[in-house]
């Protein structure tokens, strides 16, 4: 069976287009629960090509956030601090663009991890 360059193009061209159009870009709330401790941020991401930056805000302030996407995997940490001490917080998850982002939040510092779910802000 052949199968005409146009098909392939087109196909390609579709997988293309689908891909670009993952971006996470905008409001979010995220909700996790790291070691049976629930809490949840308002974050602000910015994605350029497959790099994230910007804000996420808790009830300890705003914290300046970095990370990549890949496909539809995200991953984004930032660094603050738990009784002084510094500690780094990193989300891994899987980007729906129906259900937003869910995966894994880990504190290395302190081994511990669980859970987080990312919804998009209503506009």
């Amino acid at each position: 069976m052949k199968i005409s360059a146009r098909v392939v193009f087109t196909a390609l061209s579709l997988a293309v287009t689908l891909v670009a159009a993952t971006s996470i870009s905008g409001d979010w709330k995220v909700q996790m629960s790291i070691a049976g401790n629930d809490s949840q941020l308002s974050c602000t991401f910015t994605q350029k090509d497959d790099d994230i930056t910007g804000k996420c805000t808790s009830d300890q302030g705003s914290l300046d956030v970095k990370g990549k996407v890949a496909g539809n995997n995200v991953s984004f940490s930032y660094q603050t601090e738990y009784n002084g001490m510094p500690l780094t917080v990193v989300y891994t998850g899987t980007f729906d663009p129906d259900s937003g982002i869910k995966g894994t939040v880990n504190v290395p510092e302190f081994n511990v991890g669980g859970d987080f779910v990312a919804t998009q802000a209503k506009k």
